[in-house]
């Protein structure tokens, strides 16, 4: 075998590795490892509020940030229902190139109706095509819901009597994540 066919053999196994790799969709992809340094329960009483979100988080800017009405019809019509809830936030982040991560908040009366919305999201989750490997994540205590999709990481909880959904596409993922977690 000469030079020019070893090149055409590996060119040719690297395009079969990447066709076999987006043809099965279904494959688990395990969340990264996310060590913070507080414990997120012990801000179970914070309040969420305009002041809570950060301009910086690693190295992604905020670039729009939408509260009440508007944000709590936004967060309704992504669940396709009138979703209860006393206000909302989306706040959208955005780095360089493809790098930005939304946050989106909803507010409830209390912290059994933060729990129920996360729990009905956790069971309909994998009905969802556009989802994938969902996975349950105990971080310091609390359970963080895992699934990728539309080219990011996706990370959904409760916490108080906010219902919070975080999508990152960052290679600085778990910092920013761990950023989020500690400012909410």
């Amino acid at each position: 075998m000469n030079i020019k066919t070893g090149i055409v053999l590996i060119g040719a196994a690297a395009v079969i590795a990447i066709i076999l790799h987006v043809i099965t969709p279904n494959q688990k992809v395990a969340p990264p490892t996310l060590e913070i340094s507080h414990n997120p329960s012990n801000t179970v009483d914070k309040e969420v509020t305009k002041q809570s979100f950060l301009e910086t988080v690693g190295s992604l800017k905020l670039v729009q940030f939408i509260e009440g009405n508007e944000a709590q019809k936004q967060i309704s019509r992504l669940h396709g229902q009138s979703i209860s809830m006393a206000n909302g936030f989306i706040a959208a982040y955005q780095g360089s190139g493809e790098d930005k991560m939304t946050i989106w908040v909803s507010v409830h009366k209390d912290s059994k109706e933060a729990e129920s919305l996360i729990a009905q999201m956790h069971e309909k989750i994998d009905t969802v095509a556009k989802f994938q490997n969902h996975q349950d994540l105990d971080i310091s205590g609390n359970i963080y819901h895992f699934v990728t999709g539309m080219g990011q990481s996706h990370y959904f909880y409760y916490r108080g009597n906010d219902a919070i959904w975080i999508g990152i596409a960052s290679p600085e993922e778990m910092k920013i994540l761990s950023e989020v977690i500690y400012m909410l």
